[in-house]
C-alpha cells in the first residue's frame, strides 16, 4: 500500500464514489432541437428516406445543408435542348 508524505496510508476512493456536481449528473434541458425545415423533410421524403428521417435527422440535416452549399458548383447548360452528351445510336453490326 502506498503511503502519503508524512506516514498516512493513500487510500483512494473509488470512481464511482467521487462527488461528481449535481449539474453534470443530470441533463436537465427545456430546450428541443429545432424543427427541421420543412423543404427538406419533403424532398428526404420524396427520395425514399422516409426510415433515415425517422431515425437520423441529424444526418438528413447535415447532408441537406452540405448540399446547398455545393449549390453553386452545378452548371446548368445554358440551351436547354442540347445534350451535354452525344446522342445514342445502335451499332451498325446489331
Amino acid at each position: 500500500m502506498l503511503n502519503r508524505p508524512g506516514g498516512e496510508p493513500y487510500n483512494p476512493k473509488p470512481f464511482h464514489c467521487l462527488t461528481i456536481p449535481a449539474t453534470l449528473r443530470t441533463r436537465t434541458t427545456t430546450d428541443e432541437p429545432p424543427a427541421m425545415d420543412p423543404i427538406i423533410a419533403a424532398l428526404a421524403k420524396a427520395a425514399g428516406l422516409d426510415k433515415a428521417l425517422a431515425e437520423f435527422p441529424a444526418d438528413i440535416e447535415a447532408a441537406a445543408a452540405q448540399a446547398l452549399g455545393h449549390a453553386d458548383a452545378v452548371t446548368y447548360p445554358r440551351d436547354p435542348a442540347a445534350e451535354p452528351w452525344p446522342p445514342m445510336r445502335a451499332e451498325p453490326a446489331l
